[in-house]
């Protein structure tokens, strides 16, 4: 909405229920902006959520570090997360994750954000790949191992063969990237058309 002053000012949000376990524990972030942690872009949700939200991809952050995860859920957001939380007891979420929030910081401090509703006509991986690119968030600058298009790319085995991640990003233009040096566990540089400041390699 467009106010007199000419600014634009966003009536969405996202509502916690106060009932379940993912809101009484503050687990739910309800902040209706979102930032891609490398570039510093903000963006802003664009519909109402709370944690009954279905068909959705969501961002789950770190509370302490802010390194991002893109997820996507057929079911509510509140069961989705709480598959996330049972997945890092029994150790089957997927692998940066459950690195993320169990050796270098706590379950505690996961926290999940409702994106972007899906419709039945569109595909929850083509739209959950569209957010892991345009917040960057696959390994090692965020916690997806994976993109599933338009076609399959592992991230870890791309960053361990010397590959740049950031070449599936051309938003970013200029000198260069770390990537894994062959039969070593140092970081080198390459140049790769990449434009941050930082880059959070050890995700701490």
């Amino acid at each position: 909405m467009k106010l007199r002053c000419g600014k634009h000012y966003n009536f969405h949000q996202i509502k916690p229920c106060q009932g379940c376990v993912l809101c009484k524990n503050n687990h739910l972030d309800t902040s209706i902006k979102y930032m891609n942690r490398l570039t510093k872009e903000q963006f802003q949700i664009e519909d109402n959520f709370d944690c009954d939200a279905k068909r959705i991809v969501y961002l789950i952050s770190c509370r302490t570090c802010k390194v991002q995860y893109v997820g996507q859920t057929k079911s509510t957001l509140k069961k989705r997360f709480s598959g996330h939380k049972t997945g890092l007891r029994y150790g089957n979420e997927p692998k940066h994750v459950l690195k993320h929030f169990t050796k270098v910081h706590q379950p505690s401090d996961m926290i999940i954000k409702p994106l972007v509703y899906v419709n039945e006509n569109e595909s929850l991986n083509e739209v959950e790949n569209q957010m892991i690119l345009k917040l960057n968030t696959l390994y090692p600058y965020g916690l997806n191992d994976r993109l599933e298009k338009p076609k399959y790319l592992d991230a870890q085995k791309t960053f361990n063969e010397n590959g740049c991640i950031y070449k599936l990003f051309p938003i970013f233009k200029k000198k260069e990237c770390l990537v894994r040096s062959r039969g070593s566990k140092a970081n080198k540089r390459i140049n790769c058309n990449l434009d941050v400041d930082v880059l959070f390699l050890d995700l701490k």
